[in-house]
């Protein structure tokens, strides 16, 4: 009896989600990414976090990732002569990085931490200083740099 009350719930609970879920699609169908009114410093932070996101993960995480940074590189102005092998090589060098494991587990699997890589890599001096370098000035009167 518990089993069956635990099953109706489970169904009325995701039942209630459902109904939510196509509320809110039908109050809102089609939205615009936030990164086309946000400025160009952010964007082009975002746009390396996304691709460095892009290159640890695999199957639909990647492409989500890498679809996500070519997106941002249309709401972006920067210099796209030089910044692309830039962002690849900065990349490169934090995806490198030996991280140890914070906790000490011994004889567990082996984390690589890539995602904290990549988030060191954003809150970085280093993308801080290619950010000031390579993007240009919004030239929209709503968005201002940051």
């Amino acid at each position: 009896m518990i089993q069956l009350l635990r099953a109706a719930a489970a169904v009325f609970t995701a039942a209630g989600l459902l109904a939510l879920a196509a509320n809110e699609s039908q109050a809102n169908p089609t939205q615009t990414p936030g990164a086309s009114v946000r400025p160009s410093t952010a964007n082009f932070k975002d746009m390396v976090l996304a691709v460095c996101i892009s290159r640890y993960q695999q199957g639909q995480a990647a492409a989500d990732a890498a679809s996500s940074a070519n997106a941002l590189v249309e709401w972006t102005r920067y210099d796209a002569e030089t910044s692309p092998d830039e962002i690849n090589r900065m990349v490169n060098r934090f995806l490198g990085r030996q991280y140890r494991n914070p906790l000490g587990e011994q004889g567990g699997p082996v984390a690589e931490f890539n995602l904290l890589k990549c988030l060191d890599l954003y809150h970085s001096r280093e993308l801080d200083a290619l950010t000031k370098r390579v993007v240009l000035p919004d030239i929209r009167p709503n968005r201002q740099n940051r």
